[in-house]
């Protein structure tokens, strides 16, 4: 049987059509707070506790590797949760479903668990561009949020930072450093 390219195609748009109605149906309550967002008052900004902190270290370390100075990640992050209204409870999410994640693997929790599975778990969140960006926006709206506002701000300051040093300079631009190496002044040699 042969099929005609118009009735072919009408076909394939109906499917489609059908599956993004059904998608709907399926996730019509997370849509729902999605387009109506909730009008509650701000999360106040607050410290961070340790045991977010050192999940907080293990996800940068997963990400970025152990050759990386992690002083100033942890600064940043108790930084931006004590004076930015929102922060804590968003990393405070984050080191929650990181440790959720990692207890379904039969871990104790986050931080103690292997590098392997730590970067397992945090796979899924890496950015990506294109349909798979827009897929996983729809499917998974909680995860999607948090690698857009903790890992992407992790890269952020990686760039700023640490990805300068790794590249070969001394220090990253507003870090003062080398100056020991520093011998004699310029034109007197």
């Amino acid at each position: 049987m042969q099929l005609p390219r118009r009735r072919f195609l009408a076909l394939i748009g109906v499917a489609v059509v059908a599956s993004a109605a059904a998608m709907v149906v399926r996730r019509r309550r997370a849509l729902r707070r999605w387009l109506r967002p909730a009008r509650s008052a701000p999360f106040p900004p607050g410290d961070l506790d340790p045991p977010t902190v050192r999940t907080l270290m293990a996800a940068v370390h997963a990400l970025l590797g152990e050759r990386i100075e992690s002083d100033h990640y942890e600064d940043f992050f108790r930084w931006r949760a004590a004076h930015v209204s929102g922060c804590r409870s968003l990393y405070a999410g984050f080191a929650a479903s990181l440790d959720r994640a990692a207890r379904v693997s039969g871990q104790r929790g986050f931080a103690g668990s292997p590098p392997a599975l730590q970067r397992r778990i945090l796979h899924p969140m890496l950015p990506v561009r294109g349909w798979a960006r827009v897929w996983r926006r729809v499917t998974e709206p909680e995860r999607t949020r948090l690698a857009r506002l903790v890992v992407r701000d992790i890269f952020h300051l990686f760039a700023r930072t640490d990805a300068w040093v790794l590249t070969g300079y001394d220090a990253w631009p507003g870090h003062p450093r080398g100056l020991e190496a520093y011998r004699q002044a310029p034109g007197q040699g």
